[in-house]
């Protein structure tokens, strides 16, 4: 978390990274939401071979 903007370079990244991005400001239904999404979403270890 950082209190600074993202520069073009940070956001591109996390563009590419596909990974869930919380902006500011933030409200609590919005973290409950993402925990929730990241909580029930498919492994990514799911149909990896052991």
């Amino acid at each position: 978390m950082t209190g600074d903007t993202m520069s073009a370079e940070t956001q591109a990244f996390l563009m590419e990274a596909g990974r869930p991005v919380l902006t500011k400001p933030l409200t609590i239904e919005r973290i409950q939401r993402a925990v929730h999404e990241a909580l029930t979403a498919p492994s990514v270890h799911e149909g990896a071979k052991a």
